[in-house]
């Protein structure tokens, strides 16, 4: 639809006798703009595109995906279906000037669904998706008649009766007898044999789009399995790039066509950022480049190509909620990967091999470090601008056999700032948290594995601490400052001129602090800095790196901790491992294999002899038929009371403290808190046994 390029067709052609000015007052007195404030229409009509179709020109064509909308402001055109088995036309509604369409395309994503045939010579008016964007989130009046409008269509266009029986209809022609109404066979996937060169006659975006899977080519028949296969615009977008085959349509269900689409990994570039707002490559903006054009000097044989796909690579990893990114050399090329939800994938677009170099360099700039340095690794930050969004980016390059390789972790406070009752969902564990950052002294240590969220926690409980008691000195000291916190003293170490976590902390402390956070506890002298501080009246926030709270004690008594330090000043222990979190619009539940319960059951995550079902992943739209959205955190808790606090100076055996600490609910071991989430159909048994695993 609209598409003005060498694929429309000729008799459509650009139109450029309106001005911008006739424009505006055209868009003033169109419904979609009728309830505006009047600069919106001079501010847009600088940004629309003008063009003139002939009568018999599709505006619109079924089963298209653009996502612009038209607004008709000459002529008259119409809406309209054609039945596939007698080739009629039926016509939903009229266009009339000042009437716009293709809102489908533009709101949900999705083909559209009907044509859109201009009934006399006519002018349109294009609004392309940027400008939809920032209307729908700046212009409530905008939103409003357009999601009215969007209702009211869809509504006339699924009103329409299915197409009656025709009994009469010949067997040759075996598409048209299944339209008619005949009874169309459901079939499971798995018993045809799929071969990659049946499946590549329909384009991946097709599968996705309207949920179908070729499964047989036989006699010029192509047998395709659809979950709905009364789709009459995917029937039609099937015949049009079949040149040489007739469809031969069976039903499939959801489930096999979800697993069947992962299994044969049948994924389209937009499909992947399905979940996050698509991202114009050309709104993101790096930060502070203008000082950095010195260095930048060296990349200009690389031209804009190499500045281009630097921002693509950026918003590809934006889309897809990625946390991370790798760039990482290859035999005369570089391989892309983003880190979504803990699982490294690898970005569909490929790099051209000339650009490899070029795309590290640039990215090396950016972040203020040395291009011409490639035997030592270096770390930099880049800051980025995309629309109101804010994100930094922390980059890591580091020598190898083929070339540098970088890799960068996505900041973004708006998003990573959660409060404390996102992050913990057991409300025992959770309970102890807020208790315990209201006390006036005392040590909170969060441990885990690099990636499990450590961070996030400790600004989470900060957050809760300065807005519960505004009145408190808050100093952190971090390498690096991964989000930057309102009114909250953040220093940075500098280990090159001699900064180090132990030279700030002892400067802290002579700045009236009442909260301290020390971003990570790395060696003996920080370690005993941090716990003397909270016995001498601090409230201090930490990180370790353990895999369960015994080993997090067991930790700094390895750094050279006296245990009756230890005792004295942790007050709690955080250890946190993040899994992915099903998604809730497609969890179903199912029995238990014997396999998996045998499992769940050795390690405390299901009753023996039980037979309740549980969570598993079913996968849809909303989660890119994954099953999962997002990941949750599975916690291990200790609350060093009195009674613990002297066995820990005794220095009686960790296993026996440990027991005691669970006899007395001081203790929310990884097992209990996992059985707690799966309760909550918030994890699957696999994501279970992965979280207490060893």
């Amino acid at each position: 639809m609209l598409s003005w390029s060498s694929s429309r067709s000729d008799n459509i052609d650009r139109e450029g006798s309106l001005t911008t000015a006739s424009i505006a007052e055209l868009l003033r007195g169109a419904p979609l703009f009728r309830d505006c404030a009047p600069d919106v229409a001079d501010k847009v009509a600088p940004h629309v595109q003008t063009a003139h179709a002939s009568a018999g020109a599709h505006l619109v064509s079924a089963g298209s995906t653009d996502d612009s909308i038209g607004v008709l402001m000459r002529g008259r055109a119409s809406a309209s279906f054609v039945d596939l088995r007698t080739g009629a036309r039926t016509q939903l509604y009229s266009i009339e000037t000042g009437d716009h369409f293709g809102e489908v395309g533009a709101l949900l994503g999705e083909s559209q669904p009907h044509d859109v045939v201009a009934e006399e010579s006519c002018v349109v008016l294009v609004l392309r998706r940027q400008a939809i964007d920032q209307l729908s989130a700046k212009v409530p009046a905008f939103s409003q008649a357009l999601a009215a409008s969007l209702a009211d269509r869809l509504r006339r266009s699924t009103s329409r009766p299915p197409p009656a029986p025709s009994p009469g209809v010949a067997n040759a022609d075996r598409s048209a007898l299944q339209r008619s109404g005949a009874a169309i066979p459901f079939v499971r996937v798995s018993s045809y044999d799929l071969i990659d060169a049946v499946i590549e006659m329909v384009p991946a975006q097709l599968i996705e789009q309207h949920r179908m899977i070729p499964l047989e080519l036989r006699d010029q028949v192509l047998t395709i399995g659809m979950v709905d296969p009364f789709n009459d615009v995917a029937l039609r977008a099937v015949q049009r790039v079949l040149t040489h085959a007739q469809p031969n349509v069976v039903a499939i269900s959801q489930d096999d066509f979800n697993s069947t689409k992962r299994r044969l990994k049948i994924h389209t570039p937009t499909a992947q950022g399905r979940r996050e707002q698509r991202i114009d490559p050309n709104l993101i903006a790096f930060e502070d480049a203008e000082s950095k054009r010195e260095s930048e000097r060296a990349l200009q044989q690389a031209g804009e190509q190499v500045v281009t796909l630097a921002a693509q690579v950026v918003a590809a990893a934006l889309e897809r909620g990625a946390s991370d990114i790798h760039l990482e050399p290859i035999p005369r090329s570089i391989r892309i990967r983003f880190r979504v939800y803990g699982t490294l994938s690898e970005w569909e677009q490929s790099v051209q091999p000339q650009l490899a170099r070029a795309l590290v360099a640039r990215f090396k700039v950016l972040a203020g470090l040395d291009i011409a340095e490639k035997r030592r690794p270096q770390d930099g930050r880049i800051s980025v601008r995309v629309g109101r969004r804010r994100v930094d980016l922390r980059v890591s390059t580091l020598p190898s056999s083929e070339g540098e390789k970088i890799a960068m972790r996505i900041l973004e406070a708006s998003t990573m700032l959660r409060a404390l009752d996102q992050i913990f969902v057991e409300q025992r564990t959770l309970s102890a948290i807020r208790e315990t950052l209201q006390r006036p002294y005392g040590a909170i240590v969060v441990a885990g594995p690099t990636g499990s969220g450590k961070t996030s926690t400790l600004y989470a409980a900060l957050h809760e601490r300065q807005t519960v008691r505004p009145d408190t000195n808050i100093i952190t000291v971090e390498d690096p400052i991964e989000y930057r916190l309102d009114e909250i003293t953040q220093v940075q170490v500098n280990h090159s001129i001699g900064l180090g976590f132990a030279e700030v902390l002892r400067s802290m402390l002579r700045q009236d602090p009442d909260v301290l956070m020390v971003g990570e506890v790395r060696d003996a002298e920080t370690a005993q800095l941090a716990l003397e501080s909270a016995m001498t009246g601090h409230l201090v926030l930490t990180s370790i790196h353990a895999s369960n709270a015994a080993a997090a004690i067991q930790r700094f008594e390895n750094l050279g901790c006296d245990t009756a330090i230890i005792a004295q000043s942790i007050a709690l222990v955080l250890v946190q491992r993040l899994v992915r979190r099903l998604c809730p619009r497609c969890t179903v539940l199912a029995p238990v294999p014997q396999l998996m319960r045998e499992s769940l059951v050795a390690r405390g995550l299901y009753p023996s002899g039980a037979s309740t079902p549980l969570p598993r992943a079913a996968g849809c739209e909303a989660c890119d038929d994954t099953g999962f959205l997002g990941r949750v955190a599975v916690v291990e808790s200790l609350q060093l009371t009195d009674p613990l606090r002297s066995m820990l100076m005794a220095n009686r055996p960790l296993d026996e403290l440990m027991t005691f600490a669970e006899e007395r609910d001081a203790l929310v071991q990884f097992p209990r808190y996992a059985s707690f989430l799966m309760e909550q159909q918030l994890i699957g048994p696999a994501e279970s046994l992965l979280a207490v695993a060893t």
